[in-house]
């Protein structure tokens, strides 16, 4: 929904200062679906799961942004990053091996 408002106002305010390309329009269209899957899973999760868990796991989305800024943009991270992201994920298996 936020990508479909925004791809309007970005047609109604700024017709002349953004170029438009069909590749854009995908691509907002690709964040808009993404996005809405993200908040419908959260929200299954919380109905069917345990609470604790399915908001540590949310509460993860940076870690996802550090991982895939590694993956694809070869993005190199320092021990202290390394350290703090293992630690993250340690305390997710542990938050969800005990609740």
């Amino acid at each position: 929904m936020t990508a479909l408002v925004l791809t309007v106002a970005v047609l109604v305010v700024g017709r002349r200062s953004v170029t438009h390309n069909s590749t854009s329009f995908m691509l907002i269209g690709f964040i808009g679906i993404v996005d809405t899957l993200g908040n419908v899973a959260f929200t299954m999760g919380l109905g069917t799961g345990a609470v604790a868990v399915v908001s540590t796991i949310t509460a993860l989305f940076s870690s996802v942004t550090v991982l895939l800024a590694c993956l694809l943009l070869k993005e190199r991270l320092v021990m202290h990053q390394v350290i703090g992201f293992l630690a993250v994920m340690l305390g997710v298996g542990i938050v969800s091996y005990f609740a």
